[in-house]
């Protein structure tokens, strides 16, 4: 009876302990991808651009936000697509 009593009180105690991990994973993602933002709205104001999308992501094992941006083109083409990879 105690075994089966220790068997259940470790496999809940690991299920929060996981649960609480997820949850600290999730707002450590949130929080990467408002640091990305961020630093693609301050990108693309340097370009004179507009941020169409930016991502945290890994780039050689280090950590990056991935900023698309539209530039406008001067002749009254289309607009040019350009992604650049910032350092977090």
């Amino acid at each position: 009876m105690m075994r089966k009593l220790f068997k259940y009180t470790m496999s809940a105690a690991l299920s929060l302990s996981a649960m609480s991990y997820s949850a600290q994973s999730a707002q450590a993602i949130e929080l990467a991808a408002d640091n990305c933002f961020a630093a693609g709205q301050q990108y693309a104001a340097r370009q004179a651009s507009t941020l169409v999308a930016a991502e945290a992501t890994t780039q050689g094992g280090r950590n990056v936000c991935k900023v698309v941006i539209l530039t406008q083109a001067s002749n009254g083409e289309r607009p040019k697509r350009e992604v650049a990879y910032i350092p977090q």
